[in-house]
C-alpha cells in the first residue's frame, strides 16, 4: 500500500496583514521553498514557536477566529504570553476557542510531574468576554497540539506538532509545523472532524501535503494505516526518526521497514520524562533483532518531537515527512486523538533531515543491552 496525495491547489499567504510583519523574524527556524515562504514550514525552537503563535494571533482582526486545541498548558511567562495574545485578539473582535485535554491521561501527567495549569486564566478570560472566548474541557483523550487561525479577509494558517506550552518546555526538543493557504487549512479541519484528508497542493501547485488525525469521537483512527503505508512503501529505503516515546507496538511497525531491508536511524531521549522503561525495552528489542539495520541514539535533552522522515532508497532525493503529535506507541496509534501533517516538499524534507542530523550529532549511540525494569515497562506500555 503506497502513500497517496490528492492535490487540489493551495496558495501562499500574501495579504496586507502579513506584508507588515518582519519576514526575517517570522520565518526564523522555518523552511523556505523556491526563495520565499511557502505553504509549509518547520519550526524547531520553543521560543520561535511561541513567537510564531503570538505573531499569528496578532495578524487576526474582527471577524476572524482562533481555534487552539492543546494538551498541556502550564503556568509560565511564555504560556501567559500566548494567553495574553489570545485575549488581545478577542478584544479586537476575534472569536477565540481554547480546548484543553481534561482526561485522566493529562491529569496523571501533571500529577506525576508535579506541574500546574494555566487553565484558570483561560476560564477567567471566557467569563470576561462571553461570546468572544470559549474555554472547552475535552473529555476524550486528545493529545493533539493544533492552533488554527481562520481569517475572513485573508488566507488562513495553522500550527501543529508536538509542542506543549509552559516555560519548562524551553529545554525540550520539539517540532512545530506551520501550514498556510485556504485549501490546506480546510483539509486540516476536515481531518480534525474525522473525515478523510483529501490532500492539498503546496504553494504554486507544488509538492502536496495531507493530514492524518485520530478522532476518537468520530471513530476515526487513520494513524496506524498511515504508518503501515509509510513503513511498507518500497520506494523508501531509509528512515530517520526523532521520537519522544516508543513501545513494542511502534517497534512492530518499524519492523515493516526493517523486514524488507530498509535502514532506520532513531533518536530518543536518554531519559524520558515518562515511559522511560517502555522506551528502553522497545529499543533494546529492535537493536537485538535488527541491529544491523538500526542506528539508535540517546539524546541528553528531552526529545519530545514526533517526526518520521522516509527517504528514497535509490538516493535520488525523494522523500516524505510525517510530523505531528503521535508517538510510536500503542495509545497514540490506536486510541488517542492525534494530528500530524504528511508532506513531500523537498525543502521541508531537507529541513527535517537537517534537524534530525543535529539531534543525532548531539546524542550518543545506543547499544544493547539497555537497562530497564521489565515490570515498569509493562505498566508504562499498558497505561501510557
Amino acid at each position: 500500500m503506497g502513500i497517496a496525495f490528492y492535490p487540489s491547489g493551495a496558495d501562499t499567504i500574501r495579504t496586507g496583514r502579513w506584508r507588515s510583519l518582519d519576514s526575517r523574524a517570522r520565518f526564523a527556524h522555518a523552511t523556505r521553498v523556491n526563495g520565499g515562504p511557502q505553504a509549509i514550514s518547520l519550526i524547531s525552537s520553543y521560543d520561535a514557536a511561541v513567537e510564531a503563535i503570538v505573531r499569528e494571533a496578532g495578524a487576526t482582526g474582527a471577524g476572524d477566529r482562533i481555534e487552539a486545541a492543546l494538551y498541556v498548558l502550564e503556568a509560565g511567562e511564555s504560556s501567559a504570553r500566548v494567553v495574553a495574545a489570545f485575549a488581545d485578539a478577542a478584544r479586537r473582535g476575534v472569536e477565540v476557542e481554547v480546548s484543553l485535554d481534561w482526561t485522566p491521561a493529562s491529569h496523571l501527567s501533571r500529577l506525576w510531574e508535579r506541574t500546574s495549569t494555566l487553565w484558570p486564566a483561560v476560564r477567567a478570560l471566557a467569563d470576561e468576554l462571553p461570546g468572544r472566548v470559549r474555554a472547552v474541557q475535552v473529555r476524550a483523550t486528545d493529545h493533539s497540539k493544533v492552533i488554527v487561525f481562520r481569517r475572513a479577509a485573508g488566507e488562513p494558517s495553522a500550527l501543529l506538532g508536538s509542542l506543549n506550552l509552559g516555560d519548562r518546555f524551553r529545554a525540550w526538543r520539539d517540532l512545530l509545523v506551520r501550514v498556510e493557504g485556504r485549501e490546506a487549512v480546510d483539509d486540516l479541519l476536515r481531518a480534525r472532524r474525522g473525515e478523510r484528508s483529501a490532500g492539498a497542493a503546496g504553494a504554486g501547485g507544488g509538492a502536496p501535503i495531507a493530514f492524518v488525525a485520530n478522532v476518537p469521537a468520530a471513530g476515526a483512527f487513520p494513524t496506524r494505516p498511515a504508518l503501515e503505508a509509510l513503513f511498507g512503501d518500497a520506494r523508501f529505503g531509509r528512515y530517520r526518526i526523532a521520537m519522544a516515546y516508543l513501545d513494542r507496538t511502534g517497534a512492530a511497525l518499524l519492523h515493516l521497514a526493517l523486514a524488507r531491508g530498509a535502514s532506520v536511524d532513531l533518536v530518543l531521549p536518554r531519559r524520558a520524562n515518562v515511559y522511560q522503561h517502555a522506551n528502553l525495552r522497545a529499543l533494546d528489542g529492535l537493536l537485538r533483532r535488527d541491529g544491523g539495520l538500526v542506528r539508535a541514539y540517546l539524546h541528553p535533552a528531552m526529545v519530545h518531537a514526533k517526526a518520521i522522515l522516509a527517504l528514497d532508497g535509490a538516493g535520488e532525493g525523494g522523500g516524505a515527512a510525517l510530523v505531528g503529535s503521535a508517538n510510536l506507541k500503542r495509545n497514540s496509534i490506536d486510541r488517542f486523538g492525534e494530528t500530524a501533517v504528511l508532506a513531500s516538499a523537498p525543502a521541508f524534507v531537507a529541513a527535517l533531515d537537517r534537524e534530525i542530523d543535529r539531534l543525532a550529532a548531539e546524542a550518543e549511540p545506543a547499544r544493547p543491552p539497555l537497562r530497564y525494569g521489565a515490570a515498569r515497562a509493562a505498566i508504562e506500555e499498558r497505561f501510557g
